[in-house]
């Protein structure tokens, strides 16, 4: 009987206390557990990403997602507006679209695509990406064989323009505008490959990938210990994990292991 009456004890100090650390969790920690979503394909979307009902702090300067008419994904880069169409946590990575092109790659201003609008201490290009340039109100040209011309509606006339991959640009003269711009090098050969079946709207409409950049080995010692990675978690002068009583330096203290040791004790006591 004695026995049975201290497993008792145990248990109800073990749910006690369980239910006091629920209680009493931090206000950050609990704004930094919802995760953001809209649309159809971006979904359950956390650190290093914020916007939406997740906070800034919760998330990395740069990387706010915003959900326009609740049905789609945008994010700023570089100061301009892009769709996003996917993003992979697992290798640090998203699929997103210039919207200014996006079925409209003759937009009333043209403005060139530049690798310093990628903040290269934020993002840089995937691997799989090409980069083509787009030349603008051009004379009839010969262009390098495999790659195509387009027309654009200026002022109500016709125009003609070029497509050329970025390493051939040279070759391209006498043009108004060109612009520079990442695909996809699966649909770039889509499109070396399928001819008229494929159109550069096709390509540009897959979008490009970027990875962006994240202290892992912080935020996941940080998340092994129950915590949640927040804005300081990369921090360069005192790195914290958000926990459920509060931020603590590096990882959160061991309270769980401690209940479950606790209820160890307890189990260990009934057989004995």
């Amino acid at each position: 009987m004695q026995v049975q009456f201290q497993i008792l004890i145990l248990l109800l100090i073990f749910i006690t206390c369980d239910k006091l650390l629920a209680s009493d969790q931090d206000a950050q920690y609990l704004d930094c557990t919802r995760l953001f979503s809209c649309g159809p394909t971006v979904r359950d979307i956390g650190y290093p990403f914020w916007g939406g009902d997740r906070p800034q702090e919760c998330g990395l300067p740069g990387l706010q997602l915003q959900c326009p008419r609740d049905n789609y994904t945008t994010i700023d880069i570089g100061g301009r507006a892009f769709l996003v169409l996917s993003i992979n946590n697992v290798n640090n990575s998203m699929k997103v679209v210039q919207i200014d092109l996006l079925n409209d790659f003759c937009p009333d201003r043209y403005e060139v695509w530049l690798d310093e609008n990628l903040d290269g201490r934020l993002m840089r290009y995937t691997p799989d990406v090409e980069r083509l340039t787009l030349f603008y109100a051009c004379p009839p040209l010969n262009v390098p064989v495999g790659w195509s011309n387009f027309t654009c509606t200026v002022n109500g006339t016709d125009r003609l323009g070029y497509v050329v991959h970025e390493s051939q640009s040279g070759v391209v003269t006498g043009c108004e505008l060109n612009v520079t711009i990442p695909v996809l090098r699966s649909a770039l050969n889509e499109l070396r490959r399928n001819g008229t079946r494929t159109t550069l709207g096709d390509v540009v409409n897959q979008g490009f990938g970027v990875e962006y950049e994240m202290d892992g080995t912080a935020c996941a010692a940080c998340e092994r210990s129950s915590g949640l990675c927040w804005s300081r978690t990369n921090s360069a002068d005192q790195p914290t994990c958000l926990c459920r009583d509060g931020p603590h330096q590096f990882v959160c203290p061991d309270t769980g292991m401690s209940f479950a040791l606790l209820g160890s004790i307890a189990i260990s006591s009934q057989i004995v």
